[in-house]
């Protein structure tokens, strides 16, 4: 919910949402959190490549057709300002 910067009700309404969709619980959950169910594992693999591929068609719809490739780099803020600012900046 904090990385979503949303309430943990929201959070567990759209998890509601999915699981009565699939018609199979995603979590099993206890007093100390919650886990995957095996349709959960499932779930998770499909939900990955969804997001990777909404991620490629975002950025080939994105590019201009200046740019054919595109590279990501993500770092800690310490490499960024000591390093990587310079290391990219020599790429273009």
């Amino acid at each position: 919910a904090a990385k979503l910067n949303i309430t943990q009700s929201t959070v567990s309404a759209r998890i509601k949402g999915l699981e009565d969709l699939l018609g199979r619980p995603v979590f099993e959950r206890s007093k100390s959190g919650a886990d995957l169910t095996t349709a959960g594992e499932q779930f998770r693999k499909h939900a990955l490549a969804l997001v990777r591929v909404w991620q490629r068609a975002q950025l080939e719809v994105s590019l201009s057709d200046q740019h054919r490739d595109h590279l990501a780099v993500g770092a800690t803020m310490g490499l960024w300002q000591g390093f990587l600012l310079k290391w990219v900046a020599r790429l273009r």
